[in-house]
């Protein structure tokens, strides 16, 4: 937040250009995630909207390696990723083994499945935890987790109450995912994802917990030159400290599934920059996790109606 007000009392004219360090995941030669820092992560989504919101200025972010695994051939190439960035060739850019790093869209060698199979190929039974499960996604992922063999799953919610957008004709206000299920068993737990002690006392009542999806999210739109440090942290909270929180309090489990649900606001968006913050905070966490030997990953939605 204090970066966004420096960038908007200097001039409209100043170019701004943002370091970071290990921010992005991506490795020199296989080009596959690698896990960077996740405390940087989410200043990439924001460093885009405010690209987005300011198209006439020009904004860079260069990122680079930690200084104590920095090379001379990384600090040769970190220099000519700020020239580079400087004349506008290219506005992000990472450095890693002496080499610039672009973005590019490629197409995967094999497709992305999200996989309900363990390690032992047997099927997922459960208990699955979904956070911001009463929401209009949860009360739709619910329904299709019970449908491939899950038999155990607890909505994780803050409220209680069943989401606007989850709402369906014809129940009454009842949670509309047991009904073609009767023998799995559903749960509402009462809690917030963001605070550790909600999340211990609600995943230890799950034993053994299988895995955890987490959705919860707030996006209140606001341009970043109105944007203050409480609402920033009321709407990146849900999605970057939640996941924080499930990471590090289910970090000793070993967990099948572990996704939190991402968005291509990650990207950058005019007026989402604590959304797309929090996002990119998701994915990087993802990455980070997966680099370390765990079953995690963010799945980067597109705008769902």
């Amino acid at each position: 937040v204090e970066l966004l007000f420096v960038a908007h009392q200097a001039s409209r004219e100043a170019p701004l250009m943002v370091f970071t360090q290990g921010s992005v995941a991506a490795d020199v030669l296989s080009c596959q995630p690698t896990g960077g820092s996740v405390a940087h992560g989410g200043v990439w989504g924001c460093i885009g909207v405010l690209r987005k919101e300011h198209a006439t200025r020009h904004v860079a972010q260069v990122d680079m390696v930690a200084p104590c695994r920095c090379t001379p051939a990384d600090s040769s190439a970190t220099v000519n990723a700020i020239r580079a960035a400087a004349d506008s060739q290219e506005v992000d850019v990472a450095v890693r083994g002496g080499v610039r790093l672009l973005p590019r869209l490629r197409l995967r060698d094999t497709p992305s499945t999200l996989s309900l199979k363990t390690s032992s190929t047997e099927t997922l039974r459960g208990p699955v935890a979904i956070t911001g499960g009463l929401g209009g996604l949860g009360m739709r992922l619910a329904p299709w987790l019970l449908s491939r063999g899950v038999r155990s799953i607890a909505l994780f919610s803050r409220s209680g109450t069943l989401a606007r957008d989850a709402s369906q004709p014809g129940h009454g206000g009842v949670l509309p995912v047991q009904g073609d299920y009767p023998s799995a068993t559903v749960d509402v737990l009462c809690g917030d994802a963001t605070h550790a002690s909600d999340v211990l006392a609600s995943t230890g009542i799950l034993s053994p917990m299988h895995g955890w999806l987490h959705l919860s999210d707030v996006l209140r739109p606001q341009r970043t030159n109105e944007v203050s440090t409480a609402n920033f942290l009321l709407e990146l909270a849900p999605k970057a400290v939640g996941a924080s929180r499930l990471h590090a309090c289910t970090l000793e489990r070993p967990l099948n599934v572990c996704v939190s649900a991402s968005s291509v606001a990650s990207f950058g968006g005019v007026g989402t920059a604590a959304y797309s913050s929090g996002n990119a905070y998701v994915n990087g966490l993802a990455a980070w996790s997966t680099a370390r030997g765990r079953r995690a990953s963010a799945v980067v939605l597109p705008l769902l109606k």
